[in-house]
């Protein structure tokens, strides 16, 4: 069986993000391949990876497929801000602006953007009107660490994840620790 793990704001090739968001790489060279080496130390062949939005600024393909070709797993695309370009075929499982999945008995909504509430944030999902025993989680990138997470709502982006993938299991328990600190 594969895991499921996720990620977001890579922002490989893009130069000006080591300055944005103060990333403790001297060159993006250094940055790109500390992210590459992070990623497939996490991330197996047969792993199952969401990327949450901003995965590369770069509109050269070629350079697209090389770093795609470094890094372990099936890749699915939420779309960010900067995913603008069309990214060649064969990069990405899927490419989408939004998506609804299940990960160890949680649904799990996956969105480039941070919401307030989303579908099932209130342990009711109000399509079909059942109770959820476990609220839905809201998985999310853009914002680089710089607004607190909220109950259920977290921002996995590698700013926030000692830039590196996470996986459900370990959102759960820094949730956890979060709580007995009483944080």
């Amino acid at each position: 069986m594969s895991n499921k793990l996720y990620t977001a704001d890579l922002h490989l090739g893009h130069v000006n993000v080591l300055r944005y968001c103060n990333r403790p790489f001297h060159s993006i060279l250094e940055h790109d391949q500390t992210l590459i080496d992070n990623w497939n130390k996490k991330v197996g062949k047969n792993d199952l990876i969401y990327v949450v939005g901003d995965f590369t600024m770069i509109t050269n393909n070629q350079r697209i497929i090389d770093y795609a070709k470094q890094l372990n797993g099936q890749k699915i695309l939420i779309k960010g801000n900067h995913d603008k370009n069309n990214y060649p075929s064969g990069i990405f499982n899927e490419i989408t602006w939004y998506k609804e999945i299940h990960d160890r008995d949680y649904k799990i909504i996956l969105f480039h953007y941070p919401l307030e509430s989303w579908q099932g944030s209130m342990g009711k999902d109000l399509r079909d009107g059942s109770i959820s025993k476990k609220p839905s989680i809201h998985l999310h990138g853009h914002c680089h660490g710089a607004i607190a997470n909220k109950p259920n709502r977290y921002d996995i982006g590698i700013d926030s994840w000692n830039y590196q993938p996470v996986t459900l299991a370990e959102i759960i328990n820094f949730e956890r620790t979060r709580q007995l600190n009483g944080i």
